[in-house]
């Protein structure tokens, strides 16, 4: 899109302010279209775009929006984003220098970052993949899968690896290794490695943790070495024989899940949370390291996977991982393989995708009972989850493809007290009670006279041989395992299949299948129509058959069928004559 700027000039890619050519009724700003940049080309797009790019010595800067990224771009050409602007990743991919970020936030600046494409940042060993540091926002959007990665003090995704430690000096530079915020939006896709000292997301080497914000159904992967999966660096080894040794792990961050699908991994540092401290391998009599503070952890839904270092077997200090809040805990895992969504006591938790080479939920929720129903491509399953120990127990599964077949036991000689009524109306019995010896007492209410006779029972029930006493104890709730005879008040109808369920653990199903009822079928005369030809009875015509199709019964389905001599040549409606036909009897 083209207009004029207050200079005069024409600028590509913005829309300006149109008070200055006297169109004073058009509002203050105006959304544009964006600008398409090849980073093959990238000086060809600054030199195109100046209201939007600048490039120089290999350094792309975008200071305006909105901008779309492709391609490759050349080794040594690095993006600034230092304004706040709208840019789009769209099958880009960026390698860091040692002195700039494949794509770098500027600190006081706010972009909004949306990842059409699956794209790659690669960071290096100073610089991260996706530069965010203190003072800086970056809000990550879109459904495709933004990588990046770094090695050596630099974070994936955060601030810089340029901190250093000099002696009994504290380290210098953890302002610009520490990282600003990051918002992970509803859907985006977020897969961080850090193979150094830095955070996945979060600090470089001695570095403070991001503010982080994840929504749901988002999924973040966060894998780091010696920092955090998300939180702080990790301080620096090193050889160090004079008296004090200054090498602390990085903060932690402040962060909230609200939900999607989070797997965060370390090492050696905490999952989320701080980083650890350096190893000191001189001399030096008085360390004076201390790990990084754990943070903040806020879980307000999704699936998060924490998982780690050993403190034994880290080097330096080992920093724990960041507290859930009070009353929040987690539950134990909940296989759910293509899962599409989760819901507890009928929130949305914000889920709909697993963790990576895991099919299983990791739930953290108050520490309360709770109804918790997974939707998988097999149906839903609601589980039961209990605040004492809090296991994740089924109390009804996906819809079976077919019902379940099931032999009840052959029923024991009768009780001398009445088993407790089911909370759900028991199923009617396939099999006749053999008729008792005496007379039994006389129900209150008349049971309903089956249509059909029940199937003959496989098995003989034992026949009471005295009258059923009359219960002299209050009806207690039935154990599992135990047998629930069925009350025949109603019998379903012929060839129906009914399936009861009675809530207690584990799931009792029964199934019960009614005799075929024989219908008479009465016999009518078809009302029908002797089919005609129509046509010119040449060689080379074509004729058609006519059926009459109104006059058969209604229902009636018709079928076409042409004889020559005696001999079918053809289904179709129609059929052409040929020269053989000649002289021969042709019939519909």
């Amino acid at each position: 899109m083209r207009a004029l700027t207050s200079s005069g000039r024409v600028a590509v890619g913005a829309l300006a302010v149109a008070a200055a050519v006297g169109l004073a009724g058009l509002p203050a700003a105006m959304a544009a279209d964006a600008v398409n940049v090849d980073l093959a080309n990238a000086a060809s797009a600054a030199s195109a775009n100046p209201n939007l790019l600048t490039y120089a010595s290999g350094l792309l800067t975008v200071t305006g929006g909105p901008v779309t990224l492709k391609g490759t771009a050349p080794a040594g050409t690095t993006v600034d984003i230092a304004a706040n602007a709208e840019v789009t990743l769209d099958g880009a991919t960026i390698a860091a220098t040692d002195t700039a970020a494949a794509l770098k936030v500027d600190t006081g600046k706010s972009a909004t970052i949306i990842v059409a494409g699956a794209s790659t940042l690669t960071g290096s060993a100073k610089e991260p993949g996706l530069g965010v540091p203190q003072g800086a926002t970056a809000a990550l959007s879109g459904t495709a899968l933004l990588t990046a990665t770094a090695s050596g003090q630099a974070p994936a995704v955060g601030g810089d690896g340029n901190a250093a430690s000099i002696g009994s000096a504290d380290p210098t530079g953890v302002d610009n290794a520490s990282c600003g915020t990051l918002d992970v939006q509803k859907g985006a896709q977020l897969d961080a490695t850090a193979t150094g000292y830095g955070a996945a997301i979060g600090g470089g080497a001695y570095g403070a943790g991001c503010t982080v914000q994840i929504a749901a159904n988002a999924v973040v992967t966060a894998t780091a070495a010696s920092g955090a999966g998300i939180g702080g660096g990790a301080g620096l080894d090193g050889l160090i024989t004079g008296y004090n040794q200054w090498s602390p792990g990085g903060n932690g961050g402040q962060v909230t899940i609200n939900g999607g699908t989070v797997t965060a991994t370390s090492s050696e540092s905490a999952a989320i949370g701080g980083g650890r401290t350096g190893e000191n391998t001189g001399a030096g009599d008085d360390q004076r390291n201390t790990p990084g503070a754990s943070g903040s952890l806020a879980i307000k839904g999704g699936s998060v996977k924490l998982k780690d270092g050993d403190p034994s077997s880290v080097k330096g200090a080992h920093a724990g991982n960041a507290a859930t809040p009070d009353g929040v805990v987690a539950v134990r895992p909940i296989a759910a393989p293509g899962v599409k969504s989760v819901t507890v006591d009928g929130a949305d938790w914000g889920i709909s995708a697993n963790h990576p080479s895991d099919t299983s939920l990791h739930l953290y929720v108050t520490n309360a009972n709770h109804t918790v129903v997974v939707t998988t491509a097999d149906g839903p399953v609601t589980y039961d989850v209990q605040s004492s120990t809090r296991p994740p127990l089924p109390v009804t599964a996906a819809t079976p493809s077919s019902s379940p077949s099931t032999t009840p036991a052959s029923p024991s000689a009768s009780p001398t007290t009445k088993p407790a009524t089911p909370t759900t109306k028991p199923a009617t019995p396939t099999t006749k009670p053999a008729t008792p010896t005496t007379k039994p007492a006389t129900p209150t209410t008349k049971p309903a006279t089956p249509t059909t006779k029940p199937a003959t029972p496989t098995t003989k029930p034992a026949t009471p041989t005295t009258k059923p006493t009359t219960p002299t104890t209050k009806p207690t709730t039935p154990a599992c395992g135990q047998t629930v005879t069925a009350n025949p008040t109603a019998l379903p109808q012929p060839g129906a299949t009914i399936t009861e369920t009675i809530p207690v653990p584990p799931m009792i199903t029964v199934t019960v299948t009614s005799a075929p009822k024989t219908v008479p079928v009465s016999v009518k005369k078809l009302a029908s129509h002797r089919p005609a030809i129509k046509g010119t009875a040449k060689a080379g015509h074509t004729v058609k058959a006519k059926t009459y199709q109104s006059k058969w019964t209604q229902g009636s389905k018709l079928t076409v069928k042409w004889y020559v001599k005696a001999k079918k040549v053809s289904s179709a409606s129609k059929l052409k004559l040929r020269r053989g036909y000649k002289g021969k009897r042709v019939i519909v």
